[in-house]
């Protein structure tokens, strides 16, 4: 081989890692929509398990654009004010970048820190990590798809244009692809390099690398739903024809799932195969990798279920619905706890590696669930307090609930689907050297318990919102939650107040007060 091939072959060896190291997804819990770019929504860390709110961002309209979490913790998101938002971890505005349109385009993150996003305003953009603009490519028309980064480092992302585009890291074009009408769709990029992504002209596509059609299949009606790629390779989306597809990698239908209503949302695939995805029908459902239901759960609003579930490595579901709430499910279908928005939510879940779920709402914030460390310190608690039944504090208590006593206040005794239910509650003054712990429950018709937390998230069983308390010596009172009631739900359900001598399980005939009082949903 001569000289020159030689250095040619040597300097080749040296500079391709580093343009692949440079353009590579960020090596992050989350690090674009649906967590990777195969679009499964599995996240290797489980989220949050009790719904505590740990921080909210608000910004100035509506939150449709779902947060990408990065390596340091950063989280980015964009919004209908037209803005994209750079967060610390503790929900401190880093930075904020204004575009010329609503941004609902979920952000991706590069393993150099830089930000890819569309816009509403037709632009693709490259943010450096500090939220200058780096480079903008200029499409037709509204970019509301959000952009997938291959290994090789390359952008792939849909365009109202009726448009898929692949660019490289520094924004300049490689190829497009015309599909048949509007890709609102995110593509999806399987392990083989291979790009699949739906169309408001039905279809779903299958496109080589390289940009060529390798194949589509015609559903029944517009695809806004993005594809979701299992470790088989196999293809899952939803449609407007009301159903959910599996394709294998080669275009062909494997089995169809008949939903009640259309479906926007984007299915997740968990690591044990099972498929989840939302429909306009107000439900979530989980299926098999063999397109069998295995349970649905219904949310409480006609409108439904167009954000895109989120797994964490426990099996956990989390989503948001149209009925305000955001729900975590377990793997069997069932409610572990709901958090109740100001408005819809359409903004689809992400998890940190310290467990915390990012999601945002049409109320213009974006929420920040954790869970409370304040389960270890009780042992500290209980030998100081080991005294205190035996003097029994519960005498010197006694004499407040004759004048004032722990209250609950309804706004309301009987309910229907629809109705928010909103629970105050009065505490009557507490000496602060009597620490307590304070429990909002909700025992449902069929007696069930459930935990009101501070902040409104609600958990299966019995747990305090707060404990060691010593700051009542004036009193206290204020709300407990707002709920709106769901179709599914009927029958007397009791929501109570109870305070206990701190450290103490809850004991009705030891409790320094309490009050219960009914709610009768009807239908």
């Amino acid at each position: 081989m001569k000289p020159a091939a030689v250095s040619l072959v040597v300097l080749l060896i040296v500079i391709l890692p580093i343009a692949i190291l440079l353009a590579q997804p960020a090596n992050s819990p989350w690090p674009m929509f649906h967590a990777n770019a195969q679009r499964t929504g599995q996240s290797d860390y489980a989220g949050s398990q009790t719904g505590t709110l740990f921080w909210s961002y608000q910004t100035r309209n509506w939150l449709y654009s779902s947060p990408a979490i990065g390596s340091d913790g950063r989280v980015f998101v964009g919004s209908a004010d037209y803005g994209i938002y750079g967060l610390n971890s503790i929900g401190s505005l880093l930075w904020s970048y204004q575009t010329g349109s609503i941004v609902f385009s979920s952000p991706a993150i590069g393993s150099d820190g830089r930000v890819y996003v569309g816009s509403g305003d037709g632009r693709i953009r490259g943010l450096i990590s500090d939220g200058s603009l780096l480079w903008s490519y200029q499409t037709v028309i509204n970019v509301y798809s959000s952009p997938a980064i291959a290994s090789d480092g390359r952008v792939y992302v849909g365009s109202n244009y009726s448009r898929i585009y692949c660019l490289n890291s520094t924004g300049s074009l490689l190829w497009s692809y015309q599909a048949g009408s509007v890709v609102f769709s995110s593509p999806a990029i399987g392990s083989d390099g291979r790009v699949y992504v739906g169309s408001q002209d039905s279809r779903i596509y299958g496109l080589n690398f390289t940009g060529s059609l390798l194949w589509s299949y015609q559903s029944g009606s517009t695809v806004y739903s993005s594809p979701a790629i299992g470790s088989d390779g196999r293809v899952y989306v939803g449609s407007y024809d009301n159903s959910i597809y599996g394709l294998n990698s080669t275009g062909s239908l494997l089995w169809s799932y008949q939903a009640g209503s259309v479906v926007f949302s984007s299915p997740a695939i968990g690591s044990d195969g099972r498929v989840y995805v939302g429909s306009n029908d107000n439900s979530i459902y989980g299926l098999n990798s063999a397109g069998s239901l295995l349970w649905s759960y219904q949310t409480g609003f006609w409108m439904g279920v167009d954000s895109s579930p989120a797994i964490g490595s426990d099996g956990m579901v989390f989503v948001g619905s149209h009925d305000n709430d955001i729900y975590a499910l377990n793997s069997n279908g069932s409610l572990i706890w709901s958090y109740l928005t100001g408005y819809y939510v359409i903004s689809s879940p992400s998890i940190s590696s310290d467990g915390h779920l990012f999601i945002g709402s049409a109320d213009k914030i974006l929420y920040v669930f954790y869970d409370l460390p304040t389960i270890t310190p009780t042992p500290t608690i209980t030998p100081t307090i080991t005294p205190t039944p035996t003097i029994t504090p519960t005498p010197t208590i006694t004499p407040t609930p004759t004048p004032s006593r722990v209250l609950v206040i309804l706004n309301t005794q009987t309910a229907t689907a629809g109705t928010v239910v909103v629970a105050d509650g009065k505490i009557p003054p507490i000496p602060p050297d009597n620490p307590v712990d304070c429990y909002i429950l909700v025992r449902t018709p069929s007696g069930q318990i459930y935990s009101v937390m501070l902040g409104g998230a609600i958990v299966k069983g019995i747990m305090p919102c707060a404990r060691g308390i010593r700051t009542f010596a004036d009193g206290w009172s204020g709300n407990l939650f707002r709920k709106k009631i769901c179709k599914q739900a009927r029958g007397v359900y009791t929501v109570g107040l109870i305070v206990m001598p701190s450290g103490m399980p809850i004991n009705l005939d030891r409790a320094i007060g309490y009050d219960l009082k009914d709610l009768t949903v009807v239908q």
